[in-house]
């Protein structure tokens, strides 16, 4: 028994045939340029190290970028209008903003793609310094996004965007608090404590807690004045020490 395939199903089994070859070749095409990998990344974020910072005031943090081997990225500032500019923008949450973004200088490069023309590009690792000023304290973490578009030296890519996430720490001072003056001694220095005996506060001929006589003075009122009066407290220690003290009126 003999089968006759239909006239369509060869057509389109060619057309299939076909459009498979023009989809290699456009393939191989692409992979000499080195643009049919749509998902790869010509720029990456090198590891941000621990980056601690005081609470109200402005600090730098320098984040390095690293463009792939053989390629370059436009500068912050290209050439041309007509290029895209590499943009480092970031979306800090609450506690933290981001007070400058500020970018290297790029360098004046030409391309086989366009021998007559220099283009103002960023080759190997390049900075990008952020100044960050924090008010909560705490661990913040940073997300955003760098904008790109990079090319080799025949073809330039489709433009980019690389996620961008670091973590930086809002943190208080330590204030350490100065001694006193006059609280502290050395251990070295010697005690200044003099046990006092009640004969050197008694009056002569007085006896303990009595009220001696004591003669009038002027003082500041002048004649007339009140006398002075006074009267010995004394206080035995264990040790024996008598210790007087006198009250005066």
């Amino acid at each position: 028994m003999k089968f006759t395939v239909p006239s369509w199903c060869l057509c389109a089994l060619l057309l299939c045939g076909v459009a498979a070859a023009q989809t290699a070749s456009q393939s191989s095409a692409e992979d000499a340029l080195g643009l049919s990998r749509n998902n790869q990344q010509w720029v990456s974020l090198q590891p941000v190290e621990d980056v601690s910072l005081p609470p109200g005031k402005p600090s730098a943090l320098t984040l390095h970028f690293q463009v792939s081997a053989g390629n370059h990225v436009n500068s912050n500032k290209p050439s041309s209008a007509l290029l895209i500019p590499t943009r480092l923008k970031l979306e800090p949450p609450a506690g933290l903003s981001v007070l400058k973004i500020s970018y290297p200088a790029g360098k004046d490069l030409t391309f086989p793609f366009d021998p007559d023309e220099k283009l103002n590009v960023y080759t190997g690792e390049f900075p990008v310094t952020v100044q960050l000023r924090g008010t909560k304290p705490g661990p913040h973490t940073i997300r955003g996004e760098l904008t790109y578009q990079a090319c080799n030296d025949r073809a330039c890519f489709p433009p980019k965007h690389l996620p961008v996430e670091f973590e930086v720490k809002v943190v208080r001072e330590n204030r350490k608090k100065l001694p006193v003056a006059g609280r502290e001694r050395h251990p070295g220095a010697p005690s200044l404590s003099i046990p006092v005996r009640s004969e050197i506060c008694r009056p002569a001929g007085g006896t303990p807690g009595s009220i001696p006589s004591i003669p009038k003075s002027k003082g500041l009122s002048g004649e007339g004045s009140r006398p002075i009066r006074s009267f010995v407290k004394e206080r035995e220690f264990q040790d024996g020490t008598r210790v007087g003290i006198v009250l005066g009126e």
